[in-house]
């Protein structure tokens, strides 16, 4: 036996094990369906804010939700959840889920109906980590 380190986020061997994971999931739960859901806002053809987050076993992950820091606070964020929100309804999910931070906007997400599920304490050192999810 050979023990081996990778620091390589997709090599062959990466692939390989997810490919591995993701056949032992098929015995137990339908085909993933994922698909991206990404939403952009533009201004004079410059991005001023995003989503990106995909669809897959009727959820939506929301990887990351960014708004420039000149145009926040304009409604501009809950309009790209909320875009995002109706997509995934149309995609017939129950719910969406996200990680954030304690220094991330976290009452943002609370104020649009999202419930803490979960949190990691000194992750960085001094921060939380949170786990918040909302059913639609």
């Amino acid at each position: 036996m050979k023990i081996e380190l990778d620091t390589h986020f997709k090599s062959k061997k990466v692939t390989f094990i997810k490919k591995k994971i993701d056949e032992h999931n098929l015995e137990y739960v339908d085909e993933y369906n994922t698909k991206a859901l990404n939403v952009f806002v533009n201004e004079k053809d410059v991005v001023i804010g995003g989503l990106i987050g995909l669809t897959y076993w009727n959820w939506l992950y929301i990887d990351r939700l960014w708004v420039d820091a000149e145009h926040r606070g304009k409604g501009i964020g809950t309009k790209i959840l909320e875009t995002a929100e109706k997509e995934a309804q149309l995609r017939g999910c129950i719910g969406i889920y996200l990680n954030t931070h304690d220094f991330l906007n976290v009452e943002f997400y609370k104020r649009k109906g999202f419930k803490m599920r979960g949190e990691l304490k000194d992750f960085p050192k001094g921060h939380s980590r949170y786990l918040l999810a909302k059913i639609l």
